[in-house]
C-alpha cells in the first residue's frame, strides 16, 4: 500500500505498517563543582534508608562515527563487567553483593549513565565502587566477546518485533547518514568490529570528571556526603574537553518528505509520522513549545483527538517529543483498522495541515495542556528514582539551570510559540 504525505513543521516521514524533564525546587538540591570539573548534586530524601548514586556523562550514540554503530552501548555494558579491584565478572558481582549494591547502566543518544543503590551507612564504599567502575574498567577481550554476544542476541529479539522494524525504518529515513548517532544499534558488522583498543579510546576521551555529573540522593548527611565525594572523587584527573578536541558534526537536515511501507502480517495498520524538531542549542524556547505541542495533541477532549479518534477512523493517536541538544525528534503515532488505513492516513495529514491555524487550539486547550504538564512534573518529585533520572537527563541536555527552569519554561509558552513550532 502506498502512502503519500505532505509537509508540516520540518519535512516528515510516514510509514504504514500492514524522559519533559523535572524542575527541582530551588532548595530541593545543592550543587557543587569540584576542582577537577566534576559537578556534584546533593538531593536529600529520607523516605527510606537508601542512597542512590548516579554518574552521567555527556556521551552517547551522538559521538559514533561511521562503523561504530552500537559501540557506546557496548562500552556502557562493559563498565559493570570487571575493574582493577575486582578483575573478573565473578569477583565484581561478589563485591557488589557484599556491599549490598544494585547497579545498572544506560546509554542514550546524548548521554550515558551508571546508577547504583545501597544502604545509607555504606556511602563511602559505594562511592569507591562507582569510581572504580567508571575509571578503571578492565575492558577484557574475553568479556567484551561475551557482552557482544549478549547484545547481538538482544538484537535478534528486537529485529523479530515488527514495532522495532517500523521505528528503525523511520529513523533511517529521518536521519539519513546520521542514523548511527541516533540509534544504539544499527548493524552487526560494526558491533562485531569493536576492539579493546577502540573501547579504551572512548573510555579515555569521554569518561572524565569534567564531562560528568554525580548525583548523590536519598538518606544522606550533607557534610558527610560532600567530604566523602571530595576525598574519593577529587583525585580523579581532569581530561581534555572532548568536544573541543573532537567537535561533533552537525546533522543533515531533512529537506524533503520521505515515506516507506513496512509490510508485516499484522491485524492493524500502524502510522508513524516523524519530524526533525527543535534542538536546545539553537532553539531553547522551541524545545518547550514542542513539549506543549505534544500535550495539546494528546488532549482527549481536544480537537485533534476528537476528530481523528473519538469521531474518526483512528483507534488511537499519540504525539511525543524527545528533546535533544541538536535536533529533537517529534513523532505522531497512530493505529487504524486495516480496511481504514488509506482513509486514516489522508485524514491525519489533512488535520496536521490545519494545526498552525490560530483558532485550532482554544484557550481551554492551552489551560488543560499546561495543567497536565505541571501535574506530570510535580509527580516526578514523588519518586526519587524518577527525580534523579530526570535531573541527569536535564543536565545532559542543557545543564542544571535548565532543570531548575523547566516547569516555568512550559508555563511561559504562548500560542504564538506553538504556532511558530507548528509552522517552521
Amino acid at each position: 500500500m502506498a502512502v503519500t504525505v505532505r509537509g508540516w513543521m520540518l519535512p516528515l516521514i510516514a510509514i504504514l505498517w500492514c524522559r519533559p524533564l523535572i524542575a527541582a525546587e530551588e532548595d530541593r538540591y545543592e550543587s557543587i563543582i569540584l576542582e577537577n570539573g566534576l559537578e556534584l548534586v546533593l538531593l536529600p530524601g529520607r523516605a527510606t534508608p537508601v542512597v542512590l548514586l548516579e554518574l552521567v556523562f555527556r556521551y552517547g550514540a551522538n559521538v559514533q562515527v561511521p562503523g561504530q554503530n552500537g559501540w557506546t552501548q557496548l562500552h556502557a555494558q562493559m563498565l559493570f563487567r570487571s575493574q582493577a579491584e575486582s578483575p573478573s565478572q565473578f569477583s565484581y558481582r561478589e563485591r557488589a553483593r557484599d556491599l549490598g549494591i544494585e547497579y545498572s547502566s544506560l546509554s542514550q543518544e546524548e548521554w550515558t549513565a551508571v546508577l547504583i543503590s545501597l544502604a545509607n551507612d555504606s556511602l563511602a564504599a559505594g562511592l569507591e565502587f562507582l569510581l572504580g567502575t567508571v575509571r578503571q574498567p578492565l575492558l577484557d577481550k574475553a568479556e567484551i566477546a561475551q557482552e557482544r554476544a549478549m547484545l547481538l542476541e538482544r538484537m535478534d529479539q528486537l529485529e523479530a518485533a515488527t514495532e522495532f522494524q517500523l521505528r528503525r525504518a523511520a529513523d533511517h529515513l529521518l536521519w539519513g547518514s546520521s542514523y548511527r548517532r541516533q540509534g544504539r544499534f544499527s548493524n552487526r558488522e560494526s558491533l562485531e568490529a569493536a576492539t579493546v583498543e577502540q573501547l579504551r579510546l572512548l573510555q579515555m576521551r569521554y569518561i572524565i570528571p569534567n564531562n560528568a555529573l554525580l548525583i548523590v540522593a536519598g538518606d544522606i548527611d550533607r557534610e558527610e556526603a560532600v567530604a566523602q565525594v571530595e576525598e574519593i572523587f577529587g583525585a580523579w584527573e581532569r581530561g581534555y574537553d572532548p568536544f573541543r578536541t573532537h567537535p561533533l558534526p552537525g546533522y543533515i537536515h531533512l529537506l524533503e518528505d520521505r515515506d516507506t511501507v513496512v509490510v508485516k502480517p499484522v491485524a492493524s495498520a500502524e502510522i508513524l509520522l516523524s519530524w526533525q524538531g527543535p534542538g536546545y542549542l539553537e532553539d531553547p524556547k522551541g524545545v518547550s513549545a514542542a513539549s506543549v505541542c505534544a500535550a495539546l495533541l494528546n488532549l482527549r477532549a481536544g480537537r485533534f483527538q476528537s476528530r481523528l479518534v473519538t469521531n474518526g477512523p483512528l483507534l488511537q493517536a499519540t504525539a511525543s517529543y524527545h528533546p535533544q541538544r541538536s535536533i529533537g525528534p517529534f513523532t505522531i503515532r497512530a493505529t487504524a483498522l486495516m480496511e481504514n488505513a488509506q482513509q486514516a492516513v489522508a485524514l491525519l495529514q489533512a488535520e496536521i495541515d490545519l494545526l498552525a491555524d490560530p483558532s485550532y487550539f482554544s484557550r481551554r486547550d492551552y489551560e488543560h495542556a499546561s495543567a497536565g504538564l505541571q501535574v506530570q512534573v510535580a509527580s516526578w518529585k514523588d519518586d526519587i528514582w524518577i527525580e534523579v533520572g530526570q535531573m541527569a537527563a536535564g543536565w545532559a541536555l542543557a545543564g542544571l539551570d535548565y532543570v531548575d527552569s523547566y516547569a516555568d519554561s512550559l508555563q511561559a509558552v504562548t500560542p504564538a510559540d506553538v504556532r511558530k513550532c507548528l509552522s517552521n
